[in-house]
């Protein structure tokens, strides 16, 4: 995750506070004061000790790339404690490494990012390393996942301000499914070629859409590229990132969680968990 804060935090002139919370919440049902317990405060001390040391560490390496840094260690329930230090200092961004796991022990990225996601309005950039594959050095094309909905759409402001400062291109990106061609049938619109006609015709609304909205971008002084694909889209997002060196994904969530986020628990977390690169999440209204 560092090489990609440091990138941004250049680009943007920003600094960074590098925050370490000690994990109190099992604590919270003693029914006394855990610093009065021996184990525990000692507990709490080590740890606190060992992540003071780490991330002076890490401070160090990011002075030595050019960017400032504090360091807060501090005690209680991750997500919370994170939401709340973000808030009191003002920050723009909360950045975060994952490791997601995925099938019935964890339906979404890990807890504490997952968490944050619905507890925060700040934008949450998370990043999950996948099997031989590591931090690329910077960030390069940001890649823009549409729907042809507006809650996809307020993305763009983000995204135009991020290109201009990172100086790269983007690329806006839409797949069109095929679940329902799957399941209607060899031919779901009735004869063959109404079905073509009808495929074409969805193909060609897809480039059309993100020829509109490129040009858009392209009128404030933005690199643009677009693509398309047929198939889940979570699928064909994740071959792209994974198949662009140094991308950084800009995607809208509304944050919510359990059966309702039915956007985060597929596209997003498919793309943060198996693309092997980073991932921007906005939180949309």
């Amino acid at each position: 995750m560092v090489p990609y804060v440091v990138a941004l935090a250049k680009a943007c002139g920003s600094t960074v506070t590098l925050v370490h919370v000690v994990d109190t919440s099992a604590l919270q049902d003693t029914g006394r004061a855990w610093v009065e317990l021996p184990s525990v405060k000692q507990f709490v001390d080590e740890e606190t000790a060992r992540a003071e040391t780490y991330l002076a560490t890490t401070k160090q390496r990011l002075a030595d790339a050019g960017v400032s840094a504090e360091v807060q260690v501090t005690t209680g329930v991750p997500a919370a404690t994170v939401v709340a230090l973000a808030d009191s200092t003002k920050a723009d961004l909360i950045a975060m490494s994952t490791h997601g796991r995925s099938g019935v022990a964890r339906m979404v990225i890990g807890s504490v990012a997952d968490r944050i996601i619905h507890e925060t309005t700040k934008p949450l950039l998370l990043f999950r390393p996948t099997e031989g594959t590591a931090a690329a050095a910077g960030i390069k094309p940001l890649i823009v996942p549409l729907d042809g909905s507006p809650l996809a759409e307020q993305t763009l402001a983000t995204v135009e301000g991020l290109a201009k400062a990172l100086n790269v291109p983007v690329t806006l990106f839409r797949a069109v499914s095929t679940y329902t061609f799957a399941f209607a049938g060899p031919y779901p619109f009735g004869e063959a070629a109404a079905s073509v006609e009808i495929l074409e015709a969805i193909e060609q609304e897809a480039q059309e859409y993100l020829d509109q909205q490129a040009a858009a971008l392209r009128g404030k002084g933005l690199t643009v590229d677009v693509k398309w694909s047929l198939g889940d889209p979570a699928t064909q997002l994740v071959e792209l990132a994974h198949d662009t060196p140094d991308s950084l994904t800009i995607m809208s969530t509304h944050g919510r969680s359990g059966v309702a986020r039915a956007l985060l628990g597929s596209v997003a977390d498919r793309t943060i968990r198996s693309s092997g690169r980073p991932v921007l999440l906005v939180r949309t209204k």
